[in-house]
């Protein structure tokens, strides 16, 4: 009895047959073949019969082999039923595009994305962002959202927390650098990893910084720039740093300091006059406009106005001076305030406050007339002891957003 080798097993046919629907068919051939063949005692009808036996399983390997040639390519299903995925814990391997592994050092899973982008499942947040802005942005730099592209991504560029940038648009630190026309991830929350930290200490609250666009400062801005916390320090090195990325973006109110340093008198009795500014103390939000007398918001919102007038008598005679707010070119009501003043070369300071409601684009303008020609908005030049005093004052400061 002559007995033929095991068949293979599917593992060893695997290791030469490049698809699923090889191998099922040479599994097939195999189970045609006999396991032993009995060559002793044969005589002319057993070997007939055995001859016989060998013809029909070559034809039927024949049939097979014809099928293999014909029948369409076997694919594996796209998706396939698990109950779970054990990945290694102690990986070995180098990180490439497309590939999942365990971290061990951060417990948790890691998925490696174009530009060897690494994320950390659960410990980061990334958006995919469009670069328009013609120029390369750098990894770790701080970006806001300009517009939304045709496919849906942000538009971004490097955001200067001067008051210039809108802070609510703020979408966090680059991850890699993106190519001008180019998509790439911007950290909006979470562990941002493998940049250098060096100038830093761990702990340290960064802000973006006002002076240089994309930049981050330790240094909290105050007024007139921003302060928009992106993150804190976690880790301190020159090139593996790591910034937990959480930015605070809460809406600036405006607010806007305002002032006239030269003199200003009625040409006309019981005439309405605006009051024209050119000075600008500080300001967020709110401009002068072309026409200087127009207080012009870019914000809407609920504003709080505070307004100081200096008047100077130059006659004895009793003058009536009245003072009030305008809104879009029309009259707020009851906003004005009527005072009197006759004594000769008196100051007397006169104060006003007001609530508006305003949209983008609206302006107010601050009016004055009197009842004689001889009363003047007096601004008073310095002194070897005392600043210079205005002839007229606003302040304006939003209350609600």
């Amino acid at each position: 009895m002559l007995n033929d080798p095991l068949a293979p097993i599917r593992r060893e046919l695997q290791e030469f047959l490049p698809s699923q629907r090889l191998i099922k068919a040479f599994e097939a051939l195999f189970s045609l073949v006999p396991s032993s063949i009995v060559v002793n005692d044969l005589d002319s009808g057993n070997a007939i019969s055995i001859g016989n036996e060998c013809l029909a399983a070559i034809a039927s390997m024949n049939s097979i082999l014809r099928y293999i040639e014909s029948a369409p390519e076997y694919t594996i299903p796209q998706v396939i039923g698990v109950d779970a995925v054990n990945f290694n814990l102690n990986p070995v391997v180098a990180p490439v595009v497309g590939q999942s592994k365990y971290d061990k050092t951060n417990d948790s899973l890691q998925i490696t994305h174009l530009s060897s982008v690494k994320e950390l499942v659960g410990l980061v947040s990334y958006a995919r962002c469009n670069n328009g802005t013609g120029s390369t942005i750098n990894p770790f730099k701080c970006v806001y959202s300009t517009g939304v592209t045709d496919v849906g991504y942000p538009d971004i560029a490097l955001f200067q927390a001067d008051g210039g940038d809108p802070v609510t648009s703020v979408v966090g630190l680059t991850a890699q650098s993106i190519t001008n026309g180019s998509e790439g991830r911007v950290v909006s929350f979470g562990l941002l990893q493998g940049v250098d930290t060096s100038s830093f200490s761990i702990g340290d609250i960064l802000y973006a910084d006002p002076s240089t666009p994309g930049d981050l400062t330790t240094t909290k801005p105050t007024a007139p720039n921003v302060a928009v916390q992106i993150g804190m320090v976690v880790k301190d090195d020159a090139s593996d740093g790591w910034i937990f990325v959480n930015p605070i973006t809460v809406p600036q109110p405006s607010y806007g300091a305002f002032s006239r340093t030269t003199d200003t008198s009625p040409a006309l009795i019981n005439t309405a006059y605006p009051i024209e500014f050119a000075n600008t103390q500080i300001s967020s939000g709110i401009v002068i406009g072309v026409t200087p007398s127009q207080f012009i918001f870019s914000n809407k919102g609920l504003y709080d106005v505070t307004i100081n007038f200096q008047l100077y008598s130059s006659s004895t005679a009793l003058k009536n001076v009245w003072f009030w707010i305008r809104k879009n070119g029309s009259d707020v009501s009851n906003s004005a305030t009527l005072v009197s003043i006759e004594t000769n070369s008196q100051y007397i300071s006169v104060s006003q406050e007001h609530t508006v409601s305003v949209v983008p684009t609206d302006y107010i303008e601050v009016m004055w007339a009197a009842d004689s020609t001889a009363v003047t908005l007096d601004a008073v030049a310095s002194t070897a002891f005392s600043p210079a005093a205005p002839s007229c004052k606003v302040m304006i400061n939003q209350v609600q957003q």
